[in-house]
């Protein structure tokens, strides 16, 4: 990866396909999105990326809205892409925000999946900081460090997830692939409302909500058209938080709907 630019993959799709951006959610990384990508190359070509301080992108000083829009910003101009649609999960939706707001013009679309523009409590808070208290000398398995988080991270698909941040290096020992104190201290300002003093974004945006979450609840349709008055939203009514995961075949049916292919 040259210096700079975040690491992604592509999922190529038919010729004179629209261009599709992915940014994951907190603890996240493209590889979470490979098995939506391949559905939704039927008829787009998406690009997976790894947020600054995740997976197999660098990390950066500061951990905040403006540096890792700075960060994307910079791909798209690497990658020669003048307007894209830019689809953000969770903590990447809130940068999607941010860089729709910012950046208007490199935006065919906005779509955020299962987050609004508003504060919201430090969630990854406790995981962050079990992450950071683990002590990755005496890890010799997987199973040692899943075994070790148990108390702090209870639920299995959790610890799962997290775990996927674990890996091992040249020598053999286990390391963090995400940046666990550069994201701890950028906590507060990533759980913020990032659209707080800006202006409305007027171009196309929709918003995915799952039904069973507690990310995004109906009442919270009023502030989402303050900040985005051309946007829509629909709901996957089984889905929780993972919308783009619970339920794939809605999620695709949505997202091809929206970029009208």
């Amino acid at each position: 990866m040259p210096r700079g630019l975040l690491h992604s993959a592509t999922f190529g799709g038919p010729t004179g396909s629209p261009d599709l951006v992915v940014l994951h959610g907190m603890l996240g990384s493209s590889r979470n999105w490979s098995l939506v990508a391949k559905e939704l190359s039927g008829f787009a070509t998406v690009h997976t990326l790894d947020l600054p301080g995740h997976g197999q992108s660098r990390s950066l000083p500061a951990m905040d809205f403006p540096g890792m829009a700075a960060a994307v910003v910079n791909w798209l101009d690497a990658e020669a892409f003048e307007k894209v649609h830019l689809l953000g999960h969770s903590l990447g939706g809130k940068l999607a925000m941010w860089v729709a707001s910012e950046f208007p013009s490199r935006l065919e679309s906005l779509i955020v999946a299962d987050i609004v523009p508003k504060d919201y409590p430090p969630h990854s808070q406790e995981i962050l900081e079990a992450m950071a208290r683990l002590d990755l000398i005496s890890i010799l398995s997987r199973r040692d460090a899943e075994d070790a988080m148990l108390d702090a991270i209870p639920d299995l698909g959790m610890r799962k997830f997290v775990l996927t941040n674990l890996v091992r290096g040249e020598d053999q020992q286990f390391f963090w692939q995400a940046d666990i104190h550069g994201l701890l201290r950028s906590l507060p300002a990533l759980s913020s409302n990032p659209m707080a003093g800006k202006a409305p974004h007027q171009g196309k945006t929709l918003f995915i909500r799952g039904g069973e979450s507690n990310y995004f609840r109906p009442a919270d349709e009023a502030g989402i058209l303050q900040y985005f008055p051309n946007s829509a939203v629909q709901t996957i009514p089984e889905a929780g938080h993972n919308v783009h995961f619970d339920d794939i075949p809605a999620f695709v049916s949505i997202l091809r709907s929206h970029l009208d292919v």
